[in-house]
């Protein structure tokens, strides 16, 4: 998470909901909670 925090683009700084939010997207990624983006482009009906 450091790194991300590090490449940020803009100067302000990242709220700590944003942090927590950014935290909890990675432990989903680790726990192997993600869909493909076949998936996504299906449910949005962008097939």
């Amino acid at each position: 998470m450091e790194r991300l925090i590090q490449l940020q683009v803009d100067e302000c700084e990242l709220s700590k909901e944003t942090l927590r939010e950014i935290e909890r997207g990675l432990e989903d990624a680790r726990a192997g909670r993600t869909i493909s983006m076949k998936e996504v482009k299906e449910r949005l009906g962008m097939n």
